[in-house]
């Protein structure tokens, strides 16, 4: 076993013990060539019969392979990976913190409503980006001894010794392992899938929100308001369908078990401070109107008995996750932040006011230095990711598709650069250097590229194309090219086509056009209503897809005040929604497409974002409080 003050390959010298369990140790460590602290996971194989010790070295591989190409907020980092004789050694981002058994501990037993619910929907966006990989990755054994709470109130997930690829032909896993109480029956005998995540994640929530210990009743978690008698009926229906013995029975992913938790959260009665407007009227003038529609949301087996061996490793896995866990240990640090930028160092905090909204919002607000900074929103919890002094201005943000980065503009003076940065802060990327001006990212739904608007030297604010980059090999392809202005381009759902708007033609005023991506031709989608002028600075501008396909949501300017306007993708037919008497523009779509997210200019006091319900017309403030502008929403 290591020694503290040894120095490992010459680079590596191991600090402090952080914890340690059976034949595994996680040692907080400096790196001697970056100088940089890390966190290093050693597991000795050495007093382990041959059969045995290989089958824990493959574990320990799989965790290393597993983690190496998965990038998420919510997970561990690893940096190297290696075996020196009969250690295998594990190199990970340390960041300090504690795990949510201590955090459970700390707070006697269970949580406040608010604070478990924002926890359950961190865990939801974690496991949805594993369930969502090409080759779906299954945790296995989520339990709050392999969450890792950090100082700023983000949840990580650690310990991916058992984690498993989904493969839907199996009937069975080749093992069987997980934490009796929070793993669920076809676990001990089954194939798990990603199902069997939601049960372990019902069986934590369940702790959080009432402080009974799943390992007291496995497979028999009480009805959650006998134990807590001030949840809502709603929240102990959600958990105990979470719960269900059979996976068909459960729901069909995470994001529907905390739709329906974050739901059941607000029916006890809250103070709130959002106002609230109905609206129902659609401006006149339009060619074609149309009533209010409600866009289509996306929608105990015996427990065997294992062999000498299978029990060991068992053991041998339990005293991984031990490892991993034990007070002190933590494992994520922020990546090498481009001191330009700022990126990153702010840290996450709750905010108590406003909506909590589903999925994750990036918007822009003004920052503590006088610049606009990009924020990143999550449930209830808000990170600043930029530090821009007064002059330089983050723009036009654009999550990728699994949520994991965000491209956004950097604005100064005439020039504007396109940058790529993780959720979290970490890993700063500029593209497109060779354009003073690449703003409005739209990611492809694959991930793999960007359609950018650009600006060649002396362009910029005139005369504007689009452009699509590759993101592994840089590629630069043209897209639409004219001596007019074309931008804010919006890839759809499917891939195959790309919505902008544009002044082709020699048109005055701004114009929405379809391009088919492999023919590259545009289409012109519309026009001035009738009677209105088609003048500069007027028009049509910052198309949105909905989730489905569609529609496009978009800004309509004909007169003085710009409008929410929504038109079917294969109708001419156009609604606009009538928000007041201030200019209202730049929407998006929430993820189940019941919602848009849209700027509102409010006379001396600036822009704020409004969330409208598609379905009853409520609006609703995100932040009443804060100012917001540009948002993005997945």
């Amino acid at each position: 076993m290591a020694l503290t003050d040894q120095v490992i390959t010459g680079r590596y010298r191991l600090g402090r013990l952080l914890g340690s369990g059976g034949f595994g140790a996680v040692y907080l460590a400096e790196d001697l060539r970056l100088h940089r602290p890390v966190a290093i996971k050693i597991c000795s194989t050495q007093r382990l019969p041959p059969t045995e010790a290989q089958e824990a070295a493959r574990l320990f591989e799989s965790e290393a392979l597993t983690l190496a190409r998965l990038r998420h907020p919510g997970l561990t980092a690893v940096w190297d990976y290696f075996h020196d004789g009969e250690d295998w050694l594990l190199v990970m981002e340390y960041v300090p913190g504690e795990t949510l058994r201590e955090v459970l501990k700390s707070a006697g037993g269970h949580l406040p409503v608010g604070q478990a619910v924002d926890y359950a929907s961190q865990l939801c966006d974690v496991l949805r980006y594993l369930h969502t990989q090409p080759e779906p990755v299954v945790f296995r054994d989520l339990k709050p001894g392999n969450i890792m709470v950090t100082p700023e109130g983000e949840l990580k997930l650690i310990d991916f010794g058992i984690a498993r690829l989904f493969s839907p032909g199996k009937s069975s896993d080749t093992a069987q392992f997980g934490t009796p109480g929070y793993a669920p029956p076809e676990q001990y005998g089954g194939q798990t899938e990603p199902r069997s995540d939601i049960y372990s994640l019902g069986a934590v929530t369940h702790q959080m929100l009432t402080g009974h210990n799943p390992c007291a009743s496995a497979f028999a978690l009480p009805p959650a308001r006998a134990v807590n008698p001030a949840l809502s009926p709603g929240i102990e229906a959600a958990l105990m369908r979470a719960v269900a013995h059979n996976p068909t029975d459960r729901f069909a992913n995470v994001d529907d078990f905390c739709t329906a938790l974050r739901a059941a959260s607000l029916v006890a009665p809250v103070a709130t401070t959002s106002p609230t407007v109905q609206i129902s009227t659609p401006l006149r003038g339009e060619p074609i109107s149309r009533q209010l529609w409600t866009p289509t949301p996306r929608v105990l087996p015996e427990r065997p008995r294992q062999s000498g061996l299978a029990r060991g490793l068992i053991i041998l896995s339990l005293f991984f996750i031990l490892a991993a866990s034990l007070a002190g240990g933590a494992w994520l640090l922020r990546g090498q932040i481009k001191s330009v930028l700022g990126i990153g160092l702010a840290q996450a905090s709750p905010t108590t006011s406003g909506l909590t909204l589903d999925g994750t919002v990036a918007y822009i607000a003004p920052g503590p230095k006088g610049g606009d900074d990009l924020f990143v929103r999550t449930g209830s919890r808000l990170r600043r990711l930029t530090d821009n002094p007064k002059g330089i201005a983050a723009a036009l943000p654009a999550l990728s598709p699994d949520r994991t980065r965000i491209a956004f503009g950097l604005n100064e003076g005439s020039n504007e650069a396109l940058w790529i940065v993780d959720r979290d802060g970490a890993h700063p990327q500029r593209l497109l250097e060779q354009y003073p001006v690449a703003r409005a990212p739209s990611w492809s739904p694959d991930g793999r590229q960007l359609a950018v608007e650009v600006a060649r030297p002396g362009n910029s604010f005139l005369q504007h194309d689009i452009v699509t980059v590759d993101l592994a090999s840089g590629a630069v392809h043209p897209l639409v090219e004219s001596s007019a202005w074309e931008g804010a381009p919006a890839w759809s759902p499917d891939g195959r086509r790309i919505a902008f708007n544009g002044h082709l033609g020699g048109s005055q005023c701004m114009r929405l056009y379809l391009l088919d991506v492999d023919s590259g031709t545009p289409a012109q989608m519309t026009a001035p209503p009738p009677g209105a002028e088609c003048a500069p600075k007027s028009g049509d501008f910052w198309p949105a897809w909905s989730p489905d396909g569609k529609e496009i949501a978009f800004g309509r300017k004909y007169g003085a005040t710009e409008r929410i306007a929504i038109l079917k993708v294969d109708s001419p037919e156009i609604y606009v929604w009538e928000t007041g008497p201030n200019p209202a523009g730049h929407p998006r779509w929430s993820p189940d497409g019941k919602f848009l997210l849209f700027e509102e200019d409010q006379p001396g006091k600036g822009k704020v974002l409004q969330r409208l319900d598609l379905v009853t017309g409520t609006i609703t403030a995100l932040d009443p409080e804060g100012l917001g502008s540009l948002a993005d929403w997945r």
